[in-house]
């Protein structure tokens, strides 16, 4: 990466960054769409109480802890996740609504 030239390199940069915001817009269109399929083939949608989606957060968070304890990777890649996710607490409760 180094040694590429800063032009190329803001190219890649851009690219991914389009790659990205493309995959989330069509895998949210998708989305929108399978749930039509669901509720009109009778799948019954649950949704999960804050309590219980907070437990499966914390028993993720304890795995992931426990797997970066034994591998560096996965302690920088983990690292790299908590600093981003605390970037957002001040600024997650004006992003995302509640859509129920």
């Amino acid at each position: 990466w180094d040694s590429l030239p800063k032009q190329l390199q803001d190219i890649i940069e851009r690219a991914a960054d389009l790659t990205t915001f493309e995959s989330w817009a069509r895998i949210g269109k998708l989305d929108t769409g399978a749930m039509e399929i669901f509720r009109k083939t009778g799948n019954e949608i649950i949704y999960l109480s804050p309590e219980v989606q907070t437990q499966i957060r914390d028993l993720g968070r304890q795995w992931a802890d426990e797997v970066a304890a034994g591998n560096p990777w996965v302690k920088k890649m983990l690292d790299s996740m908590n600093a981003f996710e605390a970037q957002w607490e001040g600024v997650s409760s004006i992003r995302y609504f509640d859509y129920k």
